[in-house]
């Protein structure tokens, strides 16, 4: 299973690779870290955490681009209450201007939270994340995309079923159908698994006739 952090570090090397861009309150707090600290800074996530005594945390996972920067930031004991400082005016202004839409940094608590819960900055260095990991992501949402389309059975391969035979030319001539495969192929893209067809669509009604129910059947 994987963890915030891999969904950090996967999002932090596509902002590596200017494969994607952070929100500009988001971005001004990473290059704040850069330019104060002499580091490269890329993302971070927020997750909210108890304490085995009750307490709460508020956490902050930076990701840095290398292990050197992780050692410098690590050692600089003097620089982690203006970092805390900075991170707490950081919720504030995310907190005043909502919605967040960067998901990795979603878990986090009200800033009328009063006290305010203590801040914890940890930071990783940048790493390759296995491709095990990558597939179950990738896996992950495009079962997002299909949960958004209640004629959608199930996605097997490069098929899309949909419940009913019926559906198959109603979504064609509505342009779900469409939608659906831009959208798939939008993900497969951001994972880098890139097919060299487009997704089809077939129905549960046609595998339950023609194939009696059995995978091993269909993809023979």
């Amino acid at each position: 299973m994987y963890t915030l952090t891999d969904k950090c570090q996967f999002q932090a090397q596509a902002i590596r690779q200017g494969r994607h861009k952070l929100a500009m309150v988001d971005l001004e707090i990473i290059d704040w870290i850069t330019k104060q600290n002499g580091v490269a800074a890329l993302d971070f996530s927020c997750e909210t955490r108890e304490t085995s005594t009750g307490s709460t945390q508020q956490l902050v996972h930076v990701i840095l681009q290398s292990v050197e920067d992780v050692k410098m930031m690590q050692t600089d004991r003097t620089n982690a209450k203006v970092i805390t400082e900075r991170f707490l005016k950081y919720f504030q202004s995310a907190d005043s201007n909502k919605p967040i839409t960067d998901p990795l940094k979603g878990n986090v608590f009200p800033f009328q939270t009063t006290p305010f819960p203590e801040i914890v900055v940890t930071y990783r260095p940048l790493k390759q994340i296995a491709r095990d990991i990558l597939e179950e992501m990738l896996k992950d949402e495009r079962r997002a995309i299909l949960k958004k389309f209640e004629t959608v059975w199930v996605l097997s391969q490069s098929v899309v079923f949909y419940h009913t035979d019926e559906q198959i030319n109603e979504n064609l001539t509505s342009g779900t159908s469409a939608k659906i495969n831009e959208e798939l192929e939008q993900v497969d893209k951001k994972y880098e698994f890139n097919q060299s067809y487009p997704y089809r669509f077939d129905s549960k009604e046609s595998f339950d006739r023609d194939y009696e129910g059995k995978w091993h059947s269909y993809w023979k």
